[in-house]
């Protein structure tokens, strides 16, 4: 059975959390959020996230206790059948879950199993891992600062002080497990999950495979009176009317080259909306296709700079490319302010100042943060730049909305991996715009989904509020320039042009 199911409410001792859809939400104890939920999930060879589908939950009283079960199949994944199971008692606060799945026929992903996810809270809170040799090490988990690899692997159990004194514990069975910062995805969690990142993918699983894990949550001491630090985070705290940060980030919007010659009214929904910039991405291979004078016909009424990227360039012979699109662009009247060049390369840094000596040189990655946090021997740039995407893991409303907590930390870590050097983050959209992964996902326009390269989200209401705390988070953390959304969105009174231009107003 496909769609969103009742959500059932599960306790154990003062543990509580809910059961919906398959995926095990919140666990809580005294009010402190424990455990961000445990999923048991298929990541395929592009990296995408099949929605599971989820038949009736059965909840059933036993052995002093009670079990919940509940049981499926994987989106458009014919062959696979997975079965979730949660136990507990009343007066242990313990749960242990277990993930299962049956394969049919041969198959490949590049990982299936159980994700325990654990909360924002729990940064910088002291950690025990035990891990499958033996060995335990002690340390905290991450804090401000994002780390670009798992720092622990090898887990087999992983025990943090959720508040003060107070002790909670995950022993895993079926598998090795890993630690990350989801973070670098901007998830607002951090996530212990099986086959390491390091192991070669995809891998095949034969017909008759049963791939079965689990692991046993425990609380070991109860805090006592209020939980501090430990809230959980609120999706609408970022985006709230009023609140909209510090007003020296400059704000734009992307502006596809495609759209050049429908939107004839472009540059004065940029001058209406009192944006700072158009960012604007043309791919290394189609320069002497790109419409250089409609560009210029859009700006000369928009009053706002021009942020280019230049994709797909070479490793090799990246000169010429650059010159000819500075000569085109500088015969139509167009200079850019700010130009990136991806890869970022020091041959194409050097290139792209040789071409466009009065504009100011940036890189990083046309794709996600973790990629920037991951890249090394990059040249002296002017700006660093990276694209946001909160639909990377999962594309639930409240998932998308919490991605606000994750940019602080990105842009500390910056600051301190290449101090000083300005952030522009964007374009960005609940939407993937792209996946450096594989394929995205095929999307139907309707139903969220994972990184999909379309979500009917954002064009809307909704869109415009997480546009609304992007903004706020970045312009919080000092970010230099930000991109959000499409000028193919922002028709003259519509919710994301209303936005923009109450963001642009400061």
């Amino acid at each position: 059975m496909a769609g969103r199911t009742d959500a059932i409410a599960l306790r154990a001792g003062a543990m509580s959390t809910t059961l919906v859809d398959g995926r095990i939400g919140r666990i809580n104890v005294c009010g402190h959020e424990v455990w961000h939920g445990v999923h048991f999930l298929l990541r395929d060879p592009h990296w995408r996230t099949p929605p599971l589908q989820c038949g009736p939950a059965r909840h059933q009283v036993r052995d002093g206790g009670w079990r919940c079960l509940v049981e499926g199949g994987f989106d458009r994944v014919p062959g696979l059948r997975w079965r979730l199971t949660v136990d507990g008692t009343d007066d242990l606060h313990a749960l242990q879950v277990t993930g299962e799945v049956h394969a049919a026929a041969e198959i490949e992903v590049n990982r299936l199993g159980l994700c325990l996810l654990h909360p924002m809270a729990a940064a910088d809170c002291a950690v025990e891992v035990g891990h499958v040799d033996g060995r335990v090490s002690r340390s905290r988990l991450p804090g401000s600062c994002i780390p670009p690899w798992p720092p622990f692997t090898g887990i087999a159990s992983l025990r943090h002080e959720f508040a003060p004194g107070c002790w909670a514990s995950a022993h895993f069975e079926g598998a090795d497990f890993e630690f990350e910062d989801q973070r670098n995805n901007a998830d607002a969690s951090f996530k212990t999950y099986s086959r390491s990142n390091f192991m070669p993918r995809p891998y095949r699983l034969g017909a008759g495979t049963v791939v079965r894990q689990s692991v046993r949550l425990t609380v070991e001491a109860l805090p006592e009176g209020s939980p501090v630090g430990s809230r959980a985070v609120d999706a609408g705290d970022a985006g709230r009317a009023g609140d909209v940060g510090h007003a020296a980030t400059r704000i734009g919007v992307e502006l596809l080259s495609t759209d050049l010659a429908d939107l004839a009214r472009a540059g004065d929904w940029i001058a209406a909306m009192g944006l700072g910039h158009v960012h604007v991405a043309v791919d290394a291979g189609q320069i002497d296709s790109f419409d250089c004078e409609a560009l210029a016909a859009v700006l000369a009424p928009a009053r706002a700079r021009l942020r280019l990227d230049v994709p797909g360039l070479s490793h090799s012979g990246v000169e010429e490319p650059l010159r000819r699109l500075a000569a085109r662009l500088r015969a139509a009247g167009v200079v850019p302010d700010d130009l990136a060049v991806f890869p970022s390369t020091h041959a194409a840094a050097a290139a792209a100042r040789a071409a466009f000596p009065a504009t100011r040189i940036g890189g990083g990655t046309p794709d996600f943060f973790v990629q920037l946090n991951r890249a090394e021997d990059l040249p002296l740039l002017d700006f660093l730049s990276f694209t946001v995407c909160p639909t990377v893991h999962a594309a639930d409303d409240e998932t998308v909305m919490q991605s606000h907590a994750s940019l602080g930390a990105m842009l500390a870590t910056l600051a301190i991996r290449y101090p000083g050097v300005p952030v522009q983050v964007g374009p960005s959209s609940i939407a993937a715009r792209r996946s450096p992964l594989g394929q995205l996902a095929a999307g139907d326009g309707i139903r969220p989904l994972a990184l999909s390269g379309v979500d009917a989200r954002d064009p809307g209401a909704f869109g415009a509020e997480w546009i609304a705390g992007h903004v706020v988070e970045l312009r919080r953390a000092g970010a230099q320039a930000v991109t959000v959304g499409r000028l193919a969105w922002c028709a003259p009174g519509s919710p994301v042009a209303r936005q923009l231009a109450r963001l642009a107003a400061g």
